[in-house]
């Protein structure tokens, strides 16, 4: 039962805690009032090094992003895409010899685990644009540094459930993490060369003229974990939904791939550039409604106010109080969306009426706590949906489209089992 239908748009917790769906209140919340971050979130932080994900400081906060925004400029990103385009390249050329293989023996169609392939490539990507290291996930399927990362993840998720026991347990970061970005970082320092990624952008710092601004190596360590887990996490559920949704309406696969075959390489490319795609109507009115139907943070933001409030003119709040901004509940509430529960892209167009609601939908936060990844998330996100859909044809399996309704929040959405087969070919259409 969606969370919209059983409550209203406030409903309290506890004493000191609300679940909000309402807009007006969330945009104050997160926007015009941009409250700090609630306590939770200081069960993310390891060994009390606070990062710009996990401070509720704003004054840190702020210094922070200051400092490591540059690597996350659009200008920046853009030299980072070849790096994206080495895994892409990579995963076409995996998954083609997948289909190959089962071609040779008879099969038209191979069946792939397209969850676990959209994890390996993200990471893949992160680890090569955020530090330089090829973790070679899509061509091996394991590395010790993910595997305890996911391990970190399901850890801070029974942290955030259990606040009152989190409290009272050390939080120490990973030995291995330490030790494996430690040795990664040190090299970079001592060879001298420079790398454009954003592990360099970090190092730089070093160098600043304010000492605030000048990250220890333990302090680059946990900044390069996070970006590790919500650069690729976050990117590949996404991505996974989105082609779980296009194969549950092949109408609107059938409007994407037309979209997309309409384009040519450039200069004789195999893969499209993003100044190419990041235009396209189609393909970023699919994202988007996506993110809709499957923000990433399903369970809620949350917020704590340190004065009493009144929030959108109608609901006095008292000081220290927790506010729940609940995304999920507020992106597919029918009073601000058009049959609220149906995926359709068509919304997103210009052309759309009733138009997108685009103050009740919050796909990467708002205020100065947006996410800073944002034009990453897109990029990558593009890039990888162009490129399956231009090289291969998905599909589905009627047992795993059963099984993938069972969702689950962890830190990020995701499904049941983190695994989802489909049968996968290669397209018959010349390219």
């Amino acid at each position: 039962m969606k969370l919209h239908q059983q409550y209203g748009h406030v409903v309290r917790i506890s004493p000191k805690k609300l679940l909000i769906s309402d807009k007006d209140m969330i945009t104050q919340i997160l926007a015009k009032d941009d409250m700090p971050k609630a306590d939770l979130y200081l069960s993310f932080q390891m060994d009390n090094n606070p990062t710009m994900h996990d401070t509720i400081d704003k004054a840190f906060h702020k210094t922070r992003r200051r400092v490591v925004s540059p690597a996350f400029a659009i200008r920046y990103l853009a030299t980072m895409e070849p790096l994206m385009h080495e895994k892409m390249q990579i995963m076409v050329d995996k998954v083609t010899k997948t289909i190959e293989l089962a071609n040779a023996n008879g099969t038209k169609y191979a069946e792939m685990d397209l969850w676990k392939l959209l994890q390996h490539l993200t990471l893949d990507i992160i680890g090569s644009t955020a530090f330089g290291t090829d973790f070679n996930m899509i061509k091996t399927g394991s590395h010790p540094l993910p595997d305890r990362i996911n391990s970190r993840l399901k850890y801070s998720s029974f942290l955030i459930m259990f606040p009152m026991i989190s409290r009272h347990i050390p939080k120490h970061m990973d030995p291995y993490l330490v030790s494996f970005m430690t040795k990664v970082i040190e090299e970079r320092i001592t060879s001298g060369k420079r790398r454009q990624d954003i592990l360099q952008i970090l190092i730089d710092t070093q160098k600043a003229e304010s000492v605030e601004d000048r990250l220890a190596i333990a302090e680059m360590i946990n900044e390069v974990i996070i970006y590790l887990v919500a650069g690729s996490e976050t990117s590949s559920n996404t991505i996974g939904f989105t082609i779980v949704e296009l194969l549950k309406h092949p109408e609107a696969m059938a409007k994407l791939r037309q979209e997309i075959d309409d384009l040519e390489f450039e200069d004789e490319k195999t893969l499209f550039q993003h100044s190419q795609l990041k235009a396209l109507p189609y393909l970023n009115a699919v994202i988007s409604e996506t993110m809709r139907l499957y923000p990433v943070a399903t369970a809620g933001l949350q917020r704590k106010t340190y004065t009493d409030i009144t929030l959108a003119g109608k609901l006095a709040v008292p000081e220290n109080t927790t506010f729940v901004c609940n995304m999920f509940a507020s992106q597919t509430h029918p009073d601000y969306w058009h049959v609220a529960d149906k995926f359709l892209p068509e919304r997103w167009l210009d052309s759309a009426y009733p138009e997108p609601t685009l103050d009740a939908y919050y796909p990467f936060s708002a205020g100065s706590r947006g996410c800073i990844g944002k034009n990453f998330a897109y990029q990558e996100m593009r890039l990888c949906i162009a490129t399956i859909f231009k090289y291969f044809d998905i599909k589905p399996i009627s047992l795993s489209m059963e099984k993938v309704k069972d969702t689950r929040q962890y830190v990020t959405l995701t499904i049941r089992g983190n695994s989802f087969n489909v049968h996968i070919s290669k397209r018959e259409t010349k390219h």
